[in-house]
């Protein structure tokens, strides 16, 4: 658990790996933040393996994340 910024403010994040039996073993990161009177959580999930490659992905999509207009 550690800290991070959506749409311009701070939030909360979690990241994780989790292996099923039989399925590869999964990167999760998880993105949350009450807004007003809303609560907004993005989730990016991708093979652990494959973090590397997505995560400018995943750090562009956080980047130009926008709150909706109140």
């Amino acid at each position: 658990m550690g800290d991070a910024v959506i749409g311009g403010e701070s939030a909360s994040l979690w990241e994780f790996e989790i292996e099923r039996k039989g399925e590869p073993r999964l990167r999760k990161l998880y993105l949350g933040r009450s807004h007003t009177w809303d609560s907004f959580v993005l989730s990016f999930t991708t093979p652990a393996a494959d973090f590397k490659q997505w995560q400018p992905v995943f750090d562009r999509m956080r980047q130009d994340f926008a709150f909706g207009s109140e």
